[in-house]
């Protein structure tokens, strides 16, 4: 049961993260109201992420709870990227709320997320 319950959430983490990417690099600006929708779409997508992101983290701890061995180098590998990944949604979210007109900053944010480097899946 944790197997698939670990595909689908892996599957959905991948799957919001490339959509959310997808809506922000094409250009679907061509009004101001469709560029107010593929904002809000965009917003939504991203609080979904992050909240599969949460779920994710939370079950893969649990799962690691209480081994006394060591672990393998590939669950350090994800832990790690993990870890990395929360503070960079933290400092991307935060900057798109209180610094609007920095979407140079967020654009860098975004490129530099674990999540799109191809070990990382």
């Amino acid at each position: 049961m944790h197997t698939l319950v670990s595909m689908i959430s892996g599957s959905l983490f991948v799957l919001l993260g490339g959509l959310n990417v997808w809506i922000m690099l094409t250009n679907r600006c061509s009004s101001n109201r469709n560029s107010r929708l593929w904002r809000r779409v965009h917003r939504t997508v991203g609080y979904v992420f992050i909240a599969v992101f949460t779920i994710t983290v939370y079950f893969m701890l649990m799962r690691i709870k209480g081994d006394s061995e060591e672990l393998p180098p590939r669950i350090l590998l994800h832990i790690s990227m993990a870890l990395i990944l929360a503070p960079l949604l933290v400092a991307k979210v935060l900057v798109a709320r209180y610094q609007p007109g920095s979407s140079g900053l967020l654009f860098a944010l975004g490129i530099t997320s674990p999540s799109r480097l191809p070990w990382s899946q």
